[in-house]
């Protein structure tokens, strides 16, 4: 392929494509952890491909070494939250949510903003409700009905 023809492939590719001459695998780690650059962002990104998925982050620098032990802090954190059973995805699931607004309660509780009985019956009716044993659904995917039956 001539340099002429290649320069033309890479002019039709996106911009968020990544630049085949800086893919650059991360040393002592697996080879599906990377580190490259795209043509958006002068920054480095970090990728990682696990169970059918790819996930991107940008590593926020353009220094090769920090973009290597900003990869390796993304490949933990995904394997921590893979290993706790968090969302690994940027989108929580809805018991994650859920969760979160029954502690910011108990915290309000705990300060006098709240009375202490009437959150308890919303959070024993919430638990029996069909809204929080359907936890496997994206907040993205949970429609009006659903909210309006947790409501009940």
């Amino acid at each position: 392929m001539t340099a002429k023809r290649r320069k033309a492939l890479v002019k039709r590719r996106h911009r968020t494509v990544p630049l085949a001459d800086t893919i650059k695998s991360v040393p002592r780690y697996p080879n599906k952890l990377v580190i490259f650059r795209i043509a958006a962002s002068p920054f480095y990104w970090a990728r990682y491909y696990d169970s059918g998925k790819i996930y991107k982050r940008s590593t926020k620098t353009e220094n090769e070494s920090a973009a290597y032990k900003a990869a390796i802090a993304f490949y933990e954190e995904l394997l921590t939250r893979k290993a706790s059973g968090l969302a690994v995805a940027k989108a929580p699931r809805f018991e994650v949510c859920a969760k979160e607004v029954l502690r910011a309660q108990a915290a309000r509780i705990k300060r006098g903003e709240l009375g202490a009985t009437l959150p308890w019956a919303k959070i024993r009716r919430s638990r029996r409700s069909s809204f929080w044993q359907s936890g496997w659904r994206r907040l993205g995917r949970t429609d009006h009905n659903h909210v309006k039956i947790s409501c009940r």
